[in-house]
């Protein structure tokens, strides 16, 4: 099997950035966003087949999320960091990791989301679930589940809304744990939505994107004394394996550390733009590519690992595509991707 390459992905501003993409909290309006530079090697597709429902319903969840229309009182404890392992999911279709919760603690898969803030869960109750094989979620036997002022909860996507209500629980990943968490239980799901393989979201993003009250990092974040100010998450490739299998080791979460075998180099500390703490932005201004620097302008691009596609204003991705050779405008259900064969 080839060796594993590493590659976080900025997306919405049609960016990869190699290694790892790391995120700092802070307490200023201006928070500092680790980002490793290296060099990108180009990939090959496996497969050079083009599944339209697939590229029709990312580019609309993709558009439609970046352009639209109770914090732990437990006693404070120390850890110095923690780390998770990250699964590839689909040949880098999705990049999931696990989380406990409830008392005795159960453990799910969810997806891990930069470009979200709340953690939800699809409940054992969803009807459309019944039959999908999705393994849901259930609250029974723990003794921390808490509904005390529940409310009804909901996150709405192109594809459709998933809707349920919201609760309070003991969550832990990386082997931190938090205390009375605030999360969803969705009831209504729209299949599609999310990977069939995993059982809910864990967003990672600030407040400001947040239905549900303090993201579980931050609260995390306030706990503990971190090692280091930061979270870090490395990304495998298998686009060059010749025969991934469906669910794969594929990369690491870290807490407070970075883990030095999944980058070389130095680490550029970026400032977030003020007032822009909602997803993980850093400016963008240029494009290398071919060996040929292209303006851009000034764009924000976002760190998304929940979403597999890199995206961007249509003058400025025209503009870069129309550098490449022998590339074909997708129309359709394609309208707004570009092909090309190396």
């Amino acid at each position: 099997m080839p060796s594993t390459s590493y590659a976080s992905i900025f997306v919405a501003a049609l960016l990869c950035l190699p290694s790892t993409s790391t995120a700092a909290p802070s307490s200023s309006s201006s928070q500092d966003q680790p980002v490793v530079r290296g060099t990108l090697k180009r990939l090959k597709r496996a497969s050079s087949t083009v599944d339209e429902p697939w590229l029709r319903g990312h580019r609309d969840y993709l558009k439609n999320k970046y352009h639209p229309g109770s914090d732990s009182k437990s006693p404070a404890k120390r850890q110095t960091y923690g780390s998770n392992q990250i699964f590839n999911y689909g040949a880098d279709y999705a990049y999931y990791t696990s989380v406990s919760i409830g008392t005795p603690p159960k453990e799910y898969d969810v997806l891990l989301d930069t470009g979200s803030s709340d953690l939800w869960f699809v409940g054992e109750d969803c009807p459309t679930c019944a039959n999908s094989g999705r393994p849901t979620y259930s609250s029974t036997g723990s003794s921390t589940f808490n509904t005390t002022g529940s409310q009804p909860f909901g996150i709405s996507y192109l594809g459709g809304d998933v809707n349920g209500t919201t609760a309070h629980e003991t969550v832990s990943m990386a082997g931190m744990t938090i205390d009375n968490q605030a999360y969803g239980v969705i009831h209504i799901f729209q299949e599609g939505s999310l990977p069939q393989i995993v059982s809910g979201l864990l967003g990672m993003a600030w407040r400001p994107l947040a239905k549900l009250g303090i993201p579980w990092w931050m609260n995390a974040a306030s706990k503990y004394q971190w090692n280091q100010p930061l979270f870090a998450i490395a990304l495998s490739r298998e686009i060059d394996n010749p025969a991934p299998l469906a669910s794969e080791p594929g990369g690491s979460f870290t807490i407070g550390t970075v883990d030095p075998s999944v980058y070389t180099g130095e680490i550029d500390f970026i400032d977030i733009p003020n007032g822009w703490n909602t997803w993980w932005l850093s400016p963008l201004t240029a494009v290398t590519v071919g060996g040929s620097v292209l303006q851009i302008g000034t764009q924000l691009a976002a760190i998304d690992t929940g979403t597999t596609l890199i995206g961007g204003p249509p003058n400025v991705v025209d503009a870069i595509y129309s550098t490449i050779p022998g590339v074909q405008k997708g129309t359709g259900d394609s309208a707004g991707y570009y092909f090309y064969r190396m």
